[in-house]
């Protein structure tokens, strides 16, 4: 699963079709505005980003009370070629070919969690995120021991913003992969966008450790660090992300917020429009834009007029 790009925050789960790791955009969002008064420079307020982040998640509802008998994980089904198959034409968008696939894995092999799985990535895909749920649920019942499924799970619940639930998801797929940094880095999102910054660090740090080179983890450490004014060591977490992702945008909205901050405005131009370069099309491009013309704006004022 993609995860984590806090986009603001991104999660390490984008769309369930894709890889986790890379982006949870809380609401799409929620990259936020406001970056400072006399620059009306839109700001990636850190929880706000991570909020984007976690909208991208999977979204969830209460697992219903039917008892199922869990499927062995060392079992096969009987499905699991077709399921493979499903799996590589989701990957390649063909969306309609994978949903026949799967909705007759389902239906001919309800027992099979991992047809359950893919089935919600599609469904979840589709913007159908409480079917989605329901297949997530679905699967974790029938193999509590598919990391993947709570993984998912944990994304869905974040999507709808019951995050107590996708804290437990999280917690369960880590008890099954305590070395899965994607999912570390998903649970420091919620702990993120719910305000409590110390134990978003210390997933984003935990993450880290297993992966050094996780870009994702490095930007939305430097969101945290940037909304706690830490601002040089901000940078040096997106200019870390940029180093090891040149073509990720996100990293140079963030320095260029943190330079507007710091009144460096010549400098936050030159990030903002490396963002635009490498993200023409961010649903934030606009916003972007205008902190630009702040910037410019500012930069242009005699000494001592900044304010």
């Amino acid at each position: 699963m993609k995860s984590q790009r806090i986009r603001s925050f991104r999660m390490s789960l984008l769309e369930p079709g894709e890889e986790l790791a890379g982006e949870i955009k809380p609401p799409n969002s929620a990259r936020s505005t406001g970056r400072g008064k006399q620059l009306h420079v839109k700001t990636v307020c850190g929880l706000c980003s991570s909020r984007r982040l976690l909208l991208l998640l999977l979204a969830g509802m209460l697992l219903l009370p039917v008892p199922f008998v869990a499927q062995e994980s060392s079992k096969p089904c009987p499905s699991q070629p077709d399921i493979d198959r499903a799996a590589s034409l989701l990957k390649q968008d063909k969306l309609d070919d994978a949903a026949k696939i799967l909705k007759g894995a389902v239906d001919n092999d309800p027992k099979c969690p991992g047809a359950h799985l893919q089935y919600g990535n599609l469904l979840y895909r589709r913007g159908r995120v409480g079917d989605a749920l329901l297949e997530f649920q679905q699967a974790v019942r029938l193999n509590p021991k598919l990391e993947e499924a709570s993984h998912r799970l944990g994304n869905t619940y974040a999507r709808l913003n019951r995050y107590d639930d996708a804290v437990k998801a999280f917690k369960a797929a880590l008890a099954l992969n305590p070395n899965a940094a994607d999912v570390e880095v998903d649970l420091g999102n919620v702990y993120a966008v719910r305000g409590i910054i110390a134990e978003g660090k210390a997933h984003y740090l935990a993450a880290l450790k297993i992966n050094p080179n996780m870009a994702v983890a490095h930007n939305n450490l430097g969101l945290l660090l940037k909304d706690e004014k830490k601002y040089e060591e901000a940078i040096k977490e997106f200019e870390k992300t940029a180093s090891i992702d040149p073509a990720y945008a996100d990293p140079h909205e963030g320095l260029g917020d943190v330079y507007a901050l710091q009144k460096k405005y010549n400098e936050a131009v030159q990030e903002y429009e490396l963002y635009l370069k490498l993200a023409p099309n961010a649903d934030d491009a606009n916003a972007v834009r205008r902190a630009i013309s702040a910037a410019k704006s500012m930069a242009a004022k005699p000494p001592g007029k900044s304010e």
